[in-house]
């Protein structure tokens, strides 16, 4: 992933240092598979982790989007001290009806985790063309940002944009994936 579309490439283990992330791709680009396995890898790894699907909780309540496992498990991370890593997905499906809707979402989640607010480490996707820079930014920053009562700090959300799959990069996910001719795929 390039950080800040400078071109610099940061990783998972940087990136999951970060209070907030938005993670920007062109559609198809795996912003959704990696939400996905860096959610089950936490979890793996004994450390809350949940996976939220944006668009859901535009039509639902924040419960929708878990699994009877999941809600027990949020509702156990609530009542502990730990710090626990989000992963709203995404921008762009939340917003198909309105653009409004995305921060529905976003105060649904707020809502939800109340005064844990400071224990949380969130990560959005989002297609590049549906992510406003300064509205949505201001929207994620004025409900989760370290000054979210005050202004909040331009530092506090870091934008990366993932990197397309080139021919090589195809071809490496293939074969992890399991396929055992991946050329023609």
């Amino acid at each position: 992933m390039r950080s800040g579309f400078s071109g610099s490439a940061v990783g998972w283990d940087e990136l999951l240092k970060k209070r907030l992330v938005v993670i920007l791709g062109e559609p198809g680009s795996g912003k959704s598979w990696e939400f996905r396995h860096r959610a089950a890898t936490l979890h793996k790894a004994g450390k809350p982790a949940f996976l939220i699907e944006l668009e859901r909780l535009v039509s639902g309540d924040f419960a929708t989007g878990f699994s009877h496992e999941d809600g027990s498990r949020f509702q156990k991370w609530l009542r502990s001290k730990e710090t626990a890593f989000f992963f709203l997905d995404s921008v762009d499906e939340s917003k198909i009806q309105r653009a409004a809707d995305f921060y529905a979402a976003l105060d649904k989640v707020l809502a939800a985790i109340g005064s844990a607010r400071d224990r949380l480490q969130i990560f959005i996707s989002s297609r590049i063309s549906e992510w406003q820079p300064v509205t949505d930014r201001q929207a994620v920053l004025s409900r989760f940002g370290a000054g979210a009562a005050d202004a909040p700090e331009e530092d506090d959300l870091l934008v990366v944009e993932i990197e397309p799959l080139d021919r090589e990069r195809v071809r490496t996910f293939a074969q992890n994936r399991g396929i055992a001719n991946p050329e023609p795929f």
